[in-house]
């Protein structure tokens, strides 16, 4: 709900708009996500998966209203949304690594998902997108670093802790 309300809001408005609706898929691909403290990327894998259903839901609409039904091997070129839109940051290697390998499996469900949508998904292999998991202090780090130019930079995790 952080964000994802306002951009199903932003669907629904854009429903019957070709320019519309490709003025949000454009926006969500220059959204950047990052966790500071992501552990094994949960909020990541989530946010993903759920800006993905949301694109998923934006192509199925434009090709709808394009009339376009022809079907292909790469789904590739119906994507705008990847993995090196979301990053986080984590102190200890083994949740890295988890969240490495969860990403992984999380886009192909995705891409499962749009296989029975559309017919097609992204061929992945070999893999040359991938989500950034940085080891280190988010306290100490250079977060700017993280993503160059970016209009819209969401930071989420944990509630903060006291004591």
């Amino acid at each position: 709900p952080m964000f994802l309300d306002e951009l199903y809001d932003e669907l629904r408005k854009a429903w019957s708009s070709e320019l519309q609706l490709q003025n949000l898929w454009n926006r969500i691909a220059n959204m950047r996500f990052l966790d500071p403290a992501c552990g094994s990327g949960n909020f990541l894998l989530v946010a993903y998966r759920e800006i993905r259903r949301l694109e998923l839901k934006l192509v199925v609409r434009l090709r709808e209203l394009k009339k376009k039904l022809d079907y292909f091997l790469d789904g590739s070129s119906e994507l705008k949304v990847s993995q090196s839109q979301f990053a986080g940051i984590e102190l200890k290697w083994w949740p890295i690594k988890i969240a490495e390998a969860a990403m992984f499996l999380v886009d192909h469900q995705c891409n499962l998902e749009m296989q029975e949508a559309i017919g097609a998904a992204p061929v992945r292999l070999p893999i040359q997108d991938s989500a950034k998991f940085l080891h280190g202090d988010s306290l100490r780090m250079d977060w700017e670093s993280i993503f160059e130019d970016s209009a819209e930079i969401f930071i989420f995790g944990n509630p903060p802790f006291h004591g």
